[in-house]
């Protein structure tokens, strides 16, 4: 009997106990429960506060690369722009330079004839004394070819006339020859009728 009064105690004691254990944890919570909540809030707080710096520094570095992407954009078109002036310019100066060397080498051509026409057109004379042309070169040499030259009927229109560039000769050297360039008036150099004359001789 002792025993099952010494069980019946022992079980109340440990009901006592637990029901005392219980109402320490009870009484720690609802102390501390205002302090939990406060540490939850403050921890929520920094969260959100780290967070939202983070945003800001993420929406500053995206703006600052929003810029510079701008900036690069706009140097690039820029560039784009002087790429595009350079070759319309160097096309440009292409064609010109084209038009310029076709224009030369025309130029040329015509040189060229010219020069040709001109040797064609000019006579040399030999033998003539120095100083026997006178006062007017021109009109001797017209003269000497219409009388010695077989050339009567010959309109020659002489454009120069003159001793070849050289030192006066000595009075026992021969003497400088006379070159003359004329345009005849029938069209044939004055060296083709000349020689057209003394083969009919």
């Amino acid at each position: 009997m002792e025993d099952a009064q010494s069980s019946v105690r022992s079980q109340q004691d440990s009901a006592d106990t637990m029901r005392s254990v219980l109402q320490e944890i009870r009484d720690f919570r609802d102390e501390h429960k205002v302090d939990l909540n406060k540490l939850k809030e403050e921890i929520k707080g920094d969260m959100i506060s780290e967070l939202e710096d983070m945003k800001q520094e993420i929406y500053q570095k995206l703006s600052a690369n929003s810029a510079l992407n701008q900036a690069d954009e706009t140097r690039l078109k820029e560039a784009e722009e002087r790429i595009d002036e350079a070759e319309t310019v160097n096309m440009a100066m292409s064609d010109a330079l084209i038009k310029s060397m076709k224009e030369q080498r025309a130029m040329q051509g015509k040189l060229v004839d010219l020069e040709g026409r001109s040797r064609r057109n000019n006579m040399r004379i030999y033998g003539v004394p120095e100083e026997k042309e006178g006062n007017s070169m021109s009109d001797f040499v017209d003269q000497l070819l219409k009388t010695e030259g077989a050339l009567p009927d010959t309109n020659l229109q002489i454009q120069h006339v003159h001793r070849a560039v050289a030192r006066k000769p000595e009075k026992n050297a021969p003497p400088r020859p006379q070159r003359f360039g004329a345009v005849p008036g029938d069209g044939a150099s004055p060296p083709d009728q000349y020689m057209a004359a003394r083969r009919r001789e």
